[in-house]
C-alpha cells in the first residue's frame, strides 16, 4: 500500500488550512487523517492541525488490530477532539469560532473503515474507478437527502459551503 499527502491552499484563500497525515500504531495499522479548517471562521489551521496531531498521537499509542475497536476508537476520540476544539475556541478570543473538518481512514487486513464530520471526504480508487465513500454535513446535502433540489442544483447551489457539523 502506498499513502501520499499532498495539499493545495485553492483559489480563494492565501492561508492554507488544511492538515493531513497518516499514522502507524504499535501494530502497524495506519490511521490516514484529512482535517480541513474552516475557512472565514477564525483560526481554522489551529483546528486542523489540533485535531490531526492529537489523534495521530493517540493512535501511535494504541495497538488495535480489529475494526471493531477501531470503529470505538474513532468515534470516542473524534468526540474528545471536538471537545477540545470548543474548549480552546472558548478559552482563547483569537481562537473563537475556530473548527474543521475531518475524515479519518483505518486499514486492517483487506478492510476499510471511515468517519468523517462536515464535507471532508473519502473517496475509494479501484480498478480505474473512484467512488465517494461519505457524505457530506453540509446544508446543500440536506436539500438534496431531502428532494428539495437535485445534485445538479446541488454543485451551482449558492449555500453550497454551508457545513451543518464539524468539529
Amino acid at each position: 500500500m502506498e499513502i501520499a499527502i499532498k495539499s493545495d491552499v485553492g483559489q480563494r484563500r492565501t492561508l492554507n488550512e488544511d492538515a493531513a497525515g497518516y499514522f502507524l500504531n504499535t501494530q502497524n495499522v495506519p490511521l490516514i487523517v484529512v482535517c480541513d479548517g474552516i475557512g472565514g471562521h477564525n483560526a481554522g489551521d489551529v483546528a486542523s492541525a489540533m485535531a490531526l496531531s492529537h489523534l495521530g498521537k493517540r493512535w501511535e499509542e494504541e495497538s488495535i488490530t480489529d475494526t471493531e475497536a477501531a470503529y470505538q476508537w474513532l468515534v470516542k476520540n473524534i468526540q474528545a477532539e471536538n471537545d477540545r476544539v470548543f474548549q480552546k475556541a472558548n478559552q482563547y478570543r483569537e481562537l473563537d469560532g475556530m473548527g474543521t473538518t475531518i475524515v479519518a481512514a483505518v486499514i486492517i487486513d483487506s478492510e476499510l473503515l471511515v468517519a468523517n464530520v462536515g464535507d471532508s471526504r473519502a473517496y475509494l480508487y479501484r480498478n480505474f474507478q473512484i467512488k465517494q465513500l461519505t457524505e457530506d454535513h453540509t446544508l446543500v446535502q440536506e436539500l438534496v437527502k431531502s428532494g428539495e433540489i437535485t445534485e445538479e442544483e446541488a454543485k451551482r447551489h449558492p449555500q453550497r459551503n454551508i457545513v451543518t457539523q464539524s468539529l
